[in-house]
């Protein structure tokens, strides 16, 4: 990647950055998604769109608007994230957020994906592991690779400092069971002692896994800046979810009734429901102390005008969280958020109040380890802490582990209580990615993520600080 593909932002001053200052300040952030192109794309065509959205966003008052860029769901050959924001027009580039994937991706090309933003001006730099697409599930996985987001942040945290580059990360809250759920804390951990400075969720409607996410983190004494996604639905988005054309984006068999009941009104009642629905979700995020929301799914200026009304209107419509709560459980509160059967929820008094002052944790009993996995976790401890040498521990991750042998300078079986990392098909090593099913299991391959797998040895063995301190 070489300077010169990208264009210098004059309008950038090395000193400021609006949107750090925002969270510091304790504002309210609005951002609005921007989907970095194909790389075969009519530039002109996406640029015509783009700038008078970015625009439209600018001009809003009284609100702390911004843009964030980053791959959608749906393109298997994006253009770099950088490339594509260093061509558009910004009045003030940091207030806004760029996000740099993994998928098909390496150490040198996040580095120097960095470095460009650094030369570019951009500061607010999210790395995410990034996703599989519908298209990889019917070829061959292997073609594909994921550059992990802790090592991302690694690397930033190596290089860059936090002047320079002010880095978040992204979270999934919404996980249903304790297996699926306590593993991304803990990969969360990793992540903020690698220096993230902000949180995003992936997308999500359970306020409830919103608010328990707040109070995991006070409760642990991090007073993080969290930023909730929220998609504008449309008909066509949620037939995707049902579909499963969107990893990790959960709808609930209550939440989806009341979606197809609005649908089948008209469209102009459904679309009138979800501004509701959006003026709800993003009073009731400012009121259980999230620091702001990305909203996905507004595809036109005009869209981000009515957006900007909406809001406003909300935020003038309560006054306190009771007041507001009161409004949500008219509209939706009802509805089961969780994906029945799955509801594990780590607080019993979430909604009670807005704060974690008076958070009562569940007690949690994580399922054991079946004999034959405590057998030969023993067997494996024993015979690779022997002196077998390394052409005999070869030998034995092939005979035990059905290793692939990929003869990396350091094995790090021993540190994933013996269960190898490359039978995750993204070859997560630092814990899971986001996109497991609503009981935990991989939405790639036909089994259990085997991070609760991990999970639980680590718990048989005492030994679950290992799994937010051990960075890989």
């Amino acid at each position: 990647m070489q300077g010169s593909q990208f264009k210098l932002d004059l309008h950038v001053d090395s000193n400021k950055n609006s949107f750090r200052n925002s969270l510091k300040n304790g504002e309210f952030n609005i951002l609005f998604q921007i989907n970095v192109p194909e790389i075969d794309c009519n530039p002109d065509t996406i640029f015509n769109r783009c700038d008078p959205f970015i625009k439209t966003v600018e001009k809003i008052r009284k609100l702390n608007c911004g843009i964030a860029v980053l791959n959608g769901k749906r393109h298997q050959n994006p253009l770099n994230v950088i490339e594509f924001a260093s061509q558009l027009e910004f009045s003030d580039i940091n207030k806004n957020v760029f996000f740099v994937s993994g998928r098909n991706n390496t150490e040198k090309y996040i580095y120097e994906t960095v470095e460009a933003a650094l030369r570019t001006g951009i500061k607010n730099i999210v790395p995410v592991s990034g996703d599989f697409l519908p298209a990889d599930e019917y070829g061959n996985l292997k073609n594909v690779n994921f550059y992990e987001s802790v090592r991302s942040l690694k690397l930033i945290n190596k290089y860059f400092n936090e002047m320079e580059i002010f880095s978040g990360t992204v979270l999934n809250p919404f996980k249903y069971t304790p297996l699926d759920l306590y593993p991304q804390y803990f990969k969360l951990m990793k992540k903020i002692k690698l220096g993230a400075n902000y949180i995003f969720t992936q997308t999500g409607w359970d306020l409830l896994k919103l608010q328990e996410l707040r109070w995991y983190l006070e409760k642990r004494n991090f007073f993080m800046p969290s930023i909730a996604k929220f998609y504008f639905l449309n008909p066509d988005y949620v037939e995707d979810i049902i579909s499963g054309k969107l990893p990790g984006v959960r709808i609930s068999p209550d939440f989806l009734s009341i979606l197809r009941k609005e649908s089948n009104v008209g469209f102009t009642q459904f679309m009138s429901a979800q501004w509701r629905k959006l003026q709800l979700m993003l009073t009731g995020l400012k009121f259980i102390g999230y620091s702001g929301v990305l909203i996905e799914g507004l595809e036109s200026s005009s869209d981000v005008n009515v957006a900007q009304i909406k809001i406003k209107e909300a935020f003038n419509e309560f006054s306190s969280f009771e007041d507001w709560k009161n409004a949500y459980s008219e509209y939706l509160a009802r509805a089961e958020m969780a994906p029945y059967p799955y509801r594990f929820y780590m607080y019993r008094n979430l909604f009670k109040e807005a704060y974690a002052d008076n958070a009562r944790e569940k007690n949690v009993k994580i399922p054991d380890c079946t004999a034959k996995e405590k057998l030969k976790y023993k067997f494996s401890e024993f015979l690779w802490k022997g002196k077998t040498g390394k052409n005999g521990k070869i030998s034995l991750k092939k005979l035990i582990f059905r290793c692939a042998d990929c003869r990396e300078e350091k094995c790090i079986l021993q540190n994933l209580f013996y269960v190898c990392y490359k039978k995750c098909p993204k070859k997560m090593v630092n814990g899971p990615c986001g996109d497991t099913k609503a009981d935990g299991s991989c939405h790639i391959m036909k089994r259990n993520c085997i991070f609760g797998k991990i999970f639980r040895l680590a718990n048989w063995r005492k030994a679950i600080n290992f799994l937010e301190e051990d960075i890989l």
